[in-house]
């Protein structure tokens, strides 16, 4: 009998409602050797992505640094500073 491998890619990023290449982001930030949105996770590879997902923020790559993106709801209203315009 065949083995399960897990699930793949594209169908966590669609149980979680993220697009496969930000899950594919997030494993080459938790040090995953995963190709495409087509390749198996084992069942901790899945487990620690949910995990990553639920944290929030998005990597944007920029010149070999990582920068990550709050989202506005993160942010308490008081450090949120608007510019005058001249």
């Amino acid at each position: 009998m065949a083995q399960d491998k897990g699930m793949r890619v594209y169908q966590l990023a669609k149980t979680l409602n993220v697009e496969s290449k930000e899950l594919l982001d997030f494993c080459k930030e938790l040090g995953y050797d995963i190709k495409n949105q087509l390749s198996s996770l084992d069942p901790d590879q899945a487990d620690a992505l949910t995990q990553r997902v639920k944290q929030g923020g998005r990597i944007i790559q920029r010149i070999g640094i990582q920068v990550h993106r709050l989202r506005l709801a993160e942010v308490p209203a008081q450090k949120i500073r608007v510019q005058p315009s001249s």
